[in-house]
């Protein structure tokens, strides 16, 4: 599945009239790339616990605000990475789950601005 260049998208699931109580159950789905999605916050603002069993390819690229997954649990027994491009030699990252992988990811793009662009943060 692919979400790309959606400007005004901030989550691609909500919970908002929906019966999630008992989470979100994927088993056919094996990639998931969330590209050029400039106000994503997260894949999922509430506190709806998924289930991915086949899922093992994630990419995330030009999101600069997404902070986490989901707010709930987040099972993904063949996913080992999330890459940050569609390149072959993107190794990716892996962070002990999506939901820390995501944060790790989010942090070090904030050190990474603040390293690259620090004025800019100094008058905030």
């Amino acid at each position: 599945m692919r979400v790309q260049n959606c400007e005004l998208l901030e989550q691609v699931i909500s919970e908002e009239g929906a019966n999630l109580k008992g989470g979100v159950v994927l088993t056919k789905l094996k990639s998931l790339e969330l590209i050029g999605l400039p106000r994503l916050g997260s894949f999922c603002l509430g506190n709806c616990n998924f289930e991915f069993t086949s899922l093992e390819d994630v990419i995330v690229m030009a999101c600069p605000y997404m902070m986490t997954f989901s707010g709930g649990e987040v099972s993904t027994p063949k996913l080992h990475k999330v890459k940050l491009s569609g390149d072959d030699e993107d190794e990716g990252c892996w962070e002990c789950g999506l939901n820390p992988t995501i944060q790790l990811l989010f942090t070090k793009k904030g050190i990474y601005l603040l390293k690259r662009f620090p004025f800019v943060f100094h008058f905030l």
